[in-house]
């Protein structure tokens, strides 16, 4: 489960929120952003290198 609250920017929409269950679909979509010039907001590591997670 994430710890942090991460939006991808543009839109600045959240993708993931603190206690959400970190998805593929998540993951990809953040990764997608990056990958087309985008930035990630809000992350401890904006690069998503690393995340903060709860183990469940």
């Amino acid at each position: 489960m994430s710890v942090e609250l991460i939006a991808p920017y543009p839109p600045g929409v959240p993708v993931l929120a603190p206690g959400e269950v970190i998805s593929a679909a998540a993951l990809n979509a953040l990764q997608a952003t990056l990958a087309d010039g985008g930035r990630i907001a809000y992350a401890s590591d904006p690069t998503l290198a690393t995340m903060q997670v709860i183990a469940s």
